[in-house]
């Protein structure tokens, strides 16, 4: 079986008032990114 690294990240989820999902946001520390993949993240 071949593992794939994990990217770790935090993520928030935004209810309203009946507790239904109106917002998903997650944040990556991109150190944990290879140099060539962080450049394509930021990239415009």
């Amino acid at each position: 079986m071949r593992c794939r690294r994990l990217l770790v990240g935090i993520t928030a989820v935004e209810l309203d008032d009946d507790g239904l999902v109106t917002d998903v946001r997650s944040v990556y520390d991109s150190r944990q990114l290879a140099s060539g993949r962080r450049s394509a993240a930021v990239a415009p």
